[in-house]
């Protein structure tokens, strides 16, 4: 097995969930924004994300998810992304993908439609704090 690999599942088996720590040789760490900002340059600055659980935006959903899907998955917007000429539909694409995949992971190969409210406002994108997004999910 792989020291990386190795690495990854003892940590994930020191890590508590509900206190976000890490216990290591007895020592409880936790992880805070500026960790997030060393660990991924995420800037510990601006408007908090707050989720809405409510249904998603209709409009957004049907463009961003692939005919027929009932989810807007990964492999959809890996194929449009780099096929994308518009400028704000890339950007909202992109920032879909990577809250799916780094920011806030999901194994289930799609993003949850409840972010497509983050996308919808190109400008506003820069505004949000994405490391402390992070670090809650």
């Amino acid at each position: 097995m792989p020291i990386q690999r190795m690495l990854v599942e003892n940590l994930i088996e020191k890590f508590n969930v509900v206190d976000r720590t890490f216990t290591i040789q007895g020592h409880v760490v936790s992880i805070s924004p500026w960790d997030v900002y060393c660990i991924l340059g995420l800037v510990d600055k601006g408007e908090k994300i707050e989720i809405n659980r409510k249904q998603a935006h209709r409009k957004w959903f049907s463009v961003y998810k692939q005919k027929g899907d009932t989810a807007i998955t990964f492999k959809y917007l890996e194929e449009r992304i780099p096929r994308e000429a518009d400028a704000d539909h890339f950007a909202r694409m992109f920032v879909l993908y990577a809250i799916g995949t780094i920011l806030a992971p999901c194994s289930k190969g799609y993003v949850a439609s409840n972010y497509l409210e983050f996308v919808v406002n190109v400008s506003r994108i820069k505004d949000l704090n994405r490391a402390r997004f992070t670090l809650a999910h």
